[in-house]
């Protein structure tokens, strides 16, 4: 008995096999235009070291490179901005620099759309946001212990 299967090294034209596409699929296969912005987006703002010329896009590395100024005998640096006399160490600084001059909000509240400069604003937010006082007494036989709402349920 003979088969016709197609040998692997035969080649079928496509072209050949008519198929009738839908208007979705034919749409599908259109990519979409995407929309540009009329508004051209500014070049980024670069921040200027104080001591010599080098340029950064944000305050944590125009920070850490400051440490390559500063003596390791110093514990506190002076912020890099004309006109201004903040002083404090490497971590501090970097809020300082964020919070006051370069406004950066790298920390975006989970429950809304606030954004903060410091994890520590964040925290705060979420306090005030979702209180943590609230208690509620277990329900499980012989338990009867009180938990914090927040954490979900009893240990027990």
């Amino acid at each position: 008995a003979s088969t016709s299967k197609r040998k692997l090294k035969e080649s079928v034209d496509c072209e050949v096999i008519p198929k009738k596409i839908s208007a979705k699929e034919k749409e599908a296969m259109v990519p979409p235009v995407l929309k540009t912005e009329s508004v051209e987006v500014s070049p980024p703002d670069y921040y200027k070291c104080n001591i010599c010329p080098k340029k950064f896009i944000s305050a944590a590395p125009l920070s850490t490179h400051l440490e390559r100024h500063y003596s390791p005998l110093y514990d506190t640096w002076d912020c890099p901005f004309l006109a201004c006399s903040f002083s404090a160490s490497q971590t501090n600084l970097t809020k300082h620099m964020r919070s006051k001059h370069t406004k950066e909000q790298l920390f975006p509240c989970n429950h809304c759309p606030a954004k903060f400069h410091t994890m520590e604003a964040k925290k705060a937010h979420k306090k005030k946001l979702i209180p943590t006082d609230i208690w509620a007494q277990c329900q499980k036989p012989r338990c009867l212990r009180f938990y914090q709402m927040i954490k979900g349920s009893c240990s027990r």
